[in-house]
């Protein structure tokens, strides 16, 4: 549920596609400046649950965006609680900042 509530805030405080949240890294957020770069799109290829990643449809579409306190205290909360995670389950890393697991999580965030 965090991840979803996540996406709504960061969506709503930036007017991203939500190609470009899910695309999202934690390489592309400054946590203390509240700036968030989109410089490129999720998409999914003829309806597999794979995520691809690309560039925006035009060089021109890069852009900063600038996060609320509030946003950049979820996003802090979020990534503590996923590093947490993934040190207990000793996964590989992954530094996308919405990981879909599942094609229902997928499902719901392109309606």
């Amino acid at each position: 549920m965090q991840m979803y509530r996540l996406f709504v805030y960061i969506a709503f405080n930036t007017g991203a596609r939500r190609s470009e949240i899910i695309a999202l890294t934690f390489s592309d957020i400054d946590l203390d400046t509240g700036k968030i770069s989109f410089n490129k799109t999720a998409h999914f290829k003829n309806g597999s649950p794979a995520v691809l990643f690309d560039g925006l449809k035009n060089g021109d579409s890069e852009r900063i965006e600038y996060i609320s306190e509030y946003v950049v205290k979820l996003i802090k909360d979020y990534k503590e609680l996923k590093e947490e995670v993934v040190k207990k389950l000793k996964w590989v890393k992954n530094f996308r900042l919405l990981r879909l697991e599942s094609v229902e999580d997928i499902k719901i965030m392109i309606r």
